[in-house]
């Protein structure tokens, strides 16, 4: 046995089924996520930091702007979502949005779309409480989490979609490589095709408005977090 031999780890199932031909067997390691960090009870005010009413239904999404993550497809599905859910709001976070303002601004969805950019990652030490954790404090005030990217073949495992179980939330996420290997559909999450309005808005639109549904969901995406 070659003690040498070339190991190269991949974390979804789609590279270690040799999708992705580089000459070596990839072995998978999943992405981890501190659940701890998701857990701690927040005090900031996230309804008055995102200027929107404290009823608000939070739709979250997290991602630097890039065509291939499907955000401005996103945005153009709340159009048809706030016809049934008028509460519904869409909290884009990280950088790069300025071609997604303009989408915004062009279906005048500016009080429903808030473009949050980047939060810096708080540097927590010893469980102190005493840590402006921004972005755990979205996704725990958030009713669901939606990822729209339509890029069968980036081979990657969000991040962000295991942030978001670790806060206990449903997920609604395009039927990708990755997003399969944790989004068990109608477990903990709906999968649904790629740059399908109808498909994603149904999704969205049954944990929004059904608490039952979406605290069963909730508790299951905790687990696999």
């Amino acid at each position: 046995m070659d003690i040498f031999q070339a190991r190269i780890l991949g974390p979804t199932k789609w590279l270690q089924a040799g999708k992705l031909d580089v000459g070596y067997p990839i072995h998978r390691i999943p992405n981890g996520v501190d659940v701890q960090r998701f857990e701690q009870e927040s005090l900031l005010y996230v309804y008055e930091h995102l200027g929107v009413p404290p009823d608000s239904n939070l739709i979250v999404t997290i991602g630097n702007y890039h065509s291939r993550k499907g955000q401005e497809f996103l945005v153009q599905s709340m159009q048809e979502i706030l016809e049934s859910d008028s509460k519904a709001r869409l909290v884009i976070i990280w950088g790069g949005q300025e071609p997604l303002k303009h989408v915004v601004e062009e279906l005048n969805l500016q009080d429903a779309v808030i473009l949050a950019r980047q939060i810096p990652v708080p540097v927590i030490r010893s469980n102190s409480s005493d840590v402006n954790d921004w972005l755990a404090a979205i996704l725990q005030e958030s009713k669901v989490y939606v990822s729209a990217s339509r890029n069968e073949e980036a081979g990657g495992l969000s991040l962000a979609l295991l942030e978001a179980m670790a806060v206990s939330l449903p997920v609604v996420a395009t039927d990708i490589s990755g997003n399969r290997d944790i989004v068990y559909n109608g477990s903990n999450g709906f999968l649904v095709p790629q740059i399908d309005s109808s498909a994603l808005v149904e999704a969205a639109l049954k944990l929004l408005l059904n608490k039952e549904l979406c605290s069963i969901q909730s508790q299951n995406a905790k687990a696999v977090a």
